[in-house]
């Protein structure tokens, strides 16, 4: 089975995006899920990420690798780190 996700938690506020990334992982096991996001925390439990920029592979590994790796991964999750502490402060 494969289940894709296509920006499935883009719309979502930051509580019920961990809500829906919790029950997306608990799918996982025996089916190849696909999800497709902008927002990193959407994937950071995923077993292997794929980055890309203008259709191109520019990196994979997991979240950890591709911290320690990749500098355009790096730009991008101190971007998502500051998206989301701005979203955070609003929501207070």
């Amino acid at each position: 089975d494969v289940i894709v996700f296509d920006e499935a938690t883009s719309a979502l506020d930051n509580i019920t995006e961990k809500e829906i990334s919790a029950a997306i992982d608990s799918l996982s096991g025996n089916k190849t899920i696909i999800t497709v996001a902008h927002r990193l925390s959407t994937v950071q439990n995923c077993d292997l990420i794929v980055l890309m920029k203008d259709g191109a592979i520019v990196a994979t590994g997991t979240y950890d690798e591709l911290i320690s790796e990749s500098e355009s991964f790096r730009k991008l999750a101190l971007l998502d780190d500051q998206v989301e502490k701005i979203e955070g402060e609003t929501q207070k």
